[in-house]
């Protein structure tokens, strides 16, 4: 399985297929692991350094320090020397010294960095924050601990002193994790909507959430490029510098935004942390306990396996294909020149007839029964 992945990640990134190939070199490299392919988890870990180097730097030197650091456990020190000398500015200058043999615990303390506290943050490199809350990701257990966590090390990327992990289910925007600026520490909550929070701009999330475009507003009048936001209540009232909203992917699928503040510093979200962070979130479509939370399971895996009890309408069949190629309620109704309301209604009744209530289950579901077009 992880070598098919592997080609179909090259494949796929021969075809210009970016963000599938990003979720298939991660997924490759899962594989890999969890089976004990030291070698091509390696292979895997060098590919996507290589995909990566052209536009994102920073991503690609932590993939390509992974595939040092699995060339070095397997014993292949030639190659391990090969790749220093062709990509030294992917490599910790310390690592860039002769690596004798046997060295693969000095290796491993130079590479893997404790868990992330407060006090680091001032002087890790953005790629050693970047390596460590992807190792999270890939280590956390529990789904819970998993959605408080991710938002903990967003917030510590983007350079925010508030932030908001909101989630979409059964139509609405829900608030499930949150960290305030008076407290340290992320709380996991109940779920709740986000129209009934006033310490957030609901316009902002519900624009992120229809369009998945990316909202910065830097500077203490807020303006922005489209001028969409200048008479939004909150915006113009709450005392913050800075707003960044983000959307979520999982799996090419919105599931959700990631909504961050700054009430001391104008311009606090600068372009390069907030790259990082986006691919921070792509990292999310490699996380099996997030897959299961999202799709419900296992609670509803025997709901899912029931057959439908009323088919879809060909127009209900129509978006449901573009819900799963992962398009927003913005594209659907301009796909098929269609209002964003008759869009949600059309959802809604999808959402019923599946017995799902979140995008990701709609998709997995219509896979599942055979009801939409898979490439």
């Amino acid at each position: 399985m992880h070598k098919y992945l592997l080609v179909a990640a090259e494949a796929a990134r021969l075809s210009d297929q970016g963000q599938e190939a990003m979720s298939l070199y991660n997924q490759a490299i899962r594989s890999a692991d969890e089976n004990g392919y030291l070698q091509n988890e390696a292979l895997a870990n060098e590919l996507a350094a290589k995909f990566y180097i052209k536009d994102y730097d920073k991503i690609a030197r932590v993939y390509m320090t992974d595939a040092c650091l699995g060339y070095a456990k397997w014993g292949v020190m030639e190659k391990v020397r090969m790749l220093q000398k062709l990509y030294p500015h992917l490599l910790e200058e310390r690592f860039n010294k002769e690596i004798k043999p046997n060295s693969v615990d000095i290796i491993k303390n130079v590479l893997y960095i404790s868990d992330f506290s407060y006090s680091e943050s001032a002087s890790s490199s953005e790629t050693d924050i970047l390596q460590k809350a992807i190792q999270y990701l890939t280590q956390e257990t529990d789904s819970v601990q998993l959605l408080s966590g991710f938002l903990d090390r967003a917030v510590r990327i983007a350079g925010a002193d508030r932030g908001y992990l909101i989630l979409e289910k059964d139509g609405q925007l829900l608030i499930e994790a949150d960290r305030l600026e008076d407290r340290q520490t992320i709380t996991a909550r109940a779920p709740i909507a986000v129209e009934k929070c006033e310490c957030l701009s609901k316009g902002i999330v519900r624009y992120v959430a229809r369009t998945l475009e990316t909202v910065v507003l830097n500077d203490k009048d807020h303006q922005d490029q489209t001028g969409i936001f200048t008479a939004d209540d909150y915006v113009t009232q709450a005392e913050v510098k800075s707003i960044a909203c983000l959307p979520i992917l999982f799996q090419g699928i919105p599931v959700g935004v990631i909504y961050l503040e700054n009430s001391l510093l104008e311009k606090a979200f600068v372009p390069e942390r907030l790259e990082l962070l986006k691919l921070l979130s792509a990292q999310l479509a490699t996380v099996k306990k997030l897959q299961d939370y999202l799709e419900g399971k296992p609670e509803e895996s025997k709901q899912a396996s029931t057959p439908l009890l009323e088919p879809l309408t060909a127009r209900e069949t129509e978006v449901l294909q573009l819900i799963t190629e992962g398009m927003s309620n913005k594209e659907i109704a301009e796909r098929l020149e269609l209002s964003s309301n008759t869009v949600k209604g059309y959802i809604k009744n999808i959402y019923g007839k599946l017995g799902a209530n979140r995008r990701v289950q709609v998709a997995a579901r219509a896979k599942e029964l055979k009801l939409v077009k898979t490439n």
